[in-house]
């Protein structure tokens, strides 16, 4: 008769590790999977654990938030409006309150009152219809301003239609696609700041309206920037910046006298009389075929033609002394008198009349002014908040009297030295602000009150690239495991849009007198620890450099490197499902079945201290006999991850007491793993039945490794 001792192999281990406790000990049982276990400071711990998972650490919580946003609304001013055809007809600030879009009224806002301010708020007011804002005849003391007006419609004829007196119309947009974007015929209006564009007509018109002051905006239209009609008369039109695509900048075609003056700190030039016809086309403003300089007033006549023919009154603020009667220049050279009168001296300012247009001036030939170093380069960028312009000055005779640095549109003395026709002068700005444009440019005056000046040049003052934010491994980390991190910080930002990369730093000091690593030029947001550390305390920190100038240091974050016991059973269970009779022997070592097999996922050598049984696996022999063995082994392609010599490697008894079954397993991936052979011997006398045994194996750092 055969006896049936089918026996099938359960196993359950138990890693011993080393607890983070100071002082003390403890000992605990747990059945089931892997046991990560760290040591920090004094103190034994042992653990005996079946079928259990220990994991012993520090963890961190974290805490999330949900952020909600409230738009809020404001309404400011006296009375508010939004309506498409709305009649203001009370005095008192009106604030628009909305948009008024696609309204097909003819009028969209009618002013019939008073003392009223329409503030639009920077509101669109849009539609098909003739009038945008009209102004009534008849009313007075009108102001329109912030308001962004587009007629679209093919008969609208007025943006802005201003037939109130001394009234004032600011700051606004607009824009009409058929004709004119402004007409005036109130008397006493003031027009100033604002932008308009006509598609087929009047950028502005002047009708029939005496005394406006009409200065400061800015006109883009296909046939008159400005137009002066009827009997338009005493209007000034100052310093704006006139556009016309198709003819005529100016059309005048009135018989009064009006004005066009066009000024700055420099000069004036002033056109006063009853023809102000500018025929061509193009734009003429401020340093726009028309410049007004030191000493230098120019108009381009190949541009405007027809300013050859309009004689002008020209001043020249504080030109230099160029004694009384001074010489009226013309390209630089005497002006011939047919075409220039001689100048009169005013004070310190000098003017004269002129006949057609060219490039005018006062006096003598201008020093000659060149830049030194260390003054910047256009376009330049400058470090450390603090930088010199330089420069040497020379004249053909003159003394030269002062040296002025025009800063970001501010005149300021620069300091000269030595006397007579050749000196130096120097100024420095040591408040220089990060990522700050700063324009320049350097003026000298001679004795004989002749100016010469330098080029203007912008340069840039570094906007430094953020300071990093360290991110792993996390600050006082007194528990990590890791020999070969990868350390992250956030990604610094730079205003300038400059390239970034990183310094890296890592020290066994806080103070980093002396540095494990010390890598530059990195330009991830990480730095990959190429050799494994060892146990210790590491301090690490990041700076970052946009190739001008370096942030400034992170914060410094530490950890300590402590070892780790982490086995892991791939296989834990070994069953021999073949019927074994009394006398028959089997074991693992050919894989059928396939023996425990174990895995160190730590960052240290491990050992295998105890191996054990508490209690036999048959029943007529007992531990400790030849019945039921073990011995360790190497795993398939993981050879020597272990130390042959001194671990036991030969069958040997299955006892209750603790035996060093594998020494000194290896951490590294590629050779982490060894196996534990089982050989089995049913007893002659042993019963039929299945045969379970428990082994209990128990892990601790080896002491004789790194």
């Amino acid at each position: 008769m055969r006896t049936n001792n089918r026996i099938p192999w359960i196993v359950t281990v138990a890693v011993l590790g080393l607890l983070p406790l100071v002082l003390g000990s403890m000992s605990s049982a747990n059945y089931g999977a892997t046991v990560t276990t760290v040591r920090s400071g004094g103190g034994t711990t042992n653990s005996t654990n079946y079928n259990t998972s220990l994991i012993i650490g520090d963890v961190a919580g974290n805490t999330s938030s949900n952020n909600y946003i409230t738009y809020l609304g404001f309404f400011f001013g006296g009375l508010e409006y939004s309506d498409c055809g709305m009649v203001i007809d009370s005095s008192g600030t009106h604030t628009l309150t909305n948009d008024i879009l696609d309204c097909e009224n003819d009028y969209i806002i009618t002013i019939d009152s008073d003392d009223v301010t329409l503030d639009c708020d920077d509101h669109v007011i849009n539609g098909t219809g003739s009038y945008g804002i009209h102004a009534e005849s008849g009313r007075d003391n009108v102001i329109i301003r912030d308001c962004v007006v587009n007629l679209t419609g093919p008969s609208s004829d007025f943006g802005i239609l201003l037939m109130s007196t001394n009234s004032y119309v600011y700051n606004n947009t607009v824009q009409v696609t058929d004709d004119d974007t402004i007409r005036v015929t109130g008397d006493n209006a003031t027009v100033y700041d604002n932008y308009f564009t006509a598609g087929s007509d009047y950028g502005a018109e002047l009708y029939n309206v005496d005394n406006a002051d009409f200065y400061e905006n800015t006109l883009t239209a296909s046939n008159y920037a400005v137009g002066l009609t009827m009997t338009a008369a005493s209007n000034v039109i100052s310093n704006n910046t006139l556009t016309a695509t198709t003819s005529h900048v100016v059309y005048d075609n009135t018989t009064g006298s009006n004005t066009l003056i066009y000024t700055n700190q420099y000069a004036t030039a002033n056109w006063t009389q009853a023809n102000l016809n500018v025929s061509q086309t193009g734009t003429l403003g401020l340093t726009n075929n028309l410049d007004l300089q030191n000493n230098s007033i120019y108009v381009n006549s190949t541009k405007f033609g027809s300013f050859t023919s309009i004689p002008a009154n020209l001043t020249f603020t504080s030109p230099g002394d160029h004694g009384d009667p001074a010489e009226a220049l013309v390209n630089g050279t005497a002006c011939p008198a047919n075409q220039c009168a001689t100048p009169t001296k005013m004070g310190s300012d000098y003017w004269y009349n002129v006949t057609g247009f060219s490039n005018y001036s006062v006096g003598e030939s201008a020093p000659t002014v060149t830049y030194q170093p260390p003054t910047p380069a256009a376009n330049d960028r400058t470090i450390n908040n603090n930088q010199t312009v330089n420069v040497t000055v020379t004249t053909s005779g003159l003394n030269v009297d002062t040296c002025t640095i025009e800063w970001q549109g501010s005149n300021r003395t620069m300091t000269k030295i030595g006397t007579g026709s050749s000196v130096t002068c120097h100024y420095t700005n040591d408040t220089l602000i990060d990522g700050t444009d700063y324009t320049f440019k350097v003026y000298a005056n001679s004795s004989g009150g002749t100016v010469g000046a330098e080029a203007e040049r912008t340069f840039r003052e570094n906007d430094k690239p953020t300071t990093p934010v360290l991110d792993y491994p996390n600050d006082d980390d007194q528990f990590f495991t890791n020999r070969t991190p990868r350390y992250n910080w956030t990604t610094s930002a730079d205003a300038d849009g400059d390239d970034v990369n990183y310094t890296f730093q890592l020290s066994l000091t806080d103070d980093f007198s002396t540095t494990l690593t010390n890598q530059s030029s990195i330009t991830n947001n990480y730095y990959q620890q190429a050799s494994e550390l060892g146990f210790d305390a590491y301090y690490w920190r990041v700076l970052a450099y946009d190739a001008y100038e370096n942030s400034s240091w992170s914060s410094t974050f530490n950890f300590t490197l402590v070892p780790s016991v982490t086995i892991t059973l791939i296989n834990d269970t070994v069953d021999f499902s073949t019927e074994l009779d009394p006398g028959d022997t089997d074991d693992t070592t050919d894989s059928i079945p396939p023996p425990f097999r174990v895995r160190n996922d730590g960052n240290t050598y491990a050992d295998l201290v105890n191996a054990s049984a508490n209690q036999s696996l048959w029943q007529q022999a007992a531990l400790g006999t030849a019945y039921w063995r073990f011995k360790a082994d190497n795993a398939s392609g993981e050879a020597d991850a272990f130390d042959w010599a001194t671990s036991i490697t030969d069958w040997t008894n299955i006892s209750g007491s603790n035996q060093s079954l594998i020494k000194d397993l290896n951490y590294t991936d590629a050779n982490d793993e060894a196996v534990i052979d089982i050989f089995v011997e049913v007893p002659q006398s042993e019963p039929p039945g299945s045969k379970k045994g428990y082994l209990t194996f128990s892990w601790e750092e080896s002491p004789t490794r790194p």
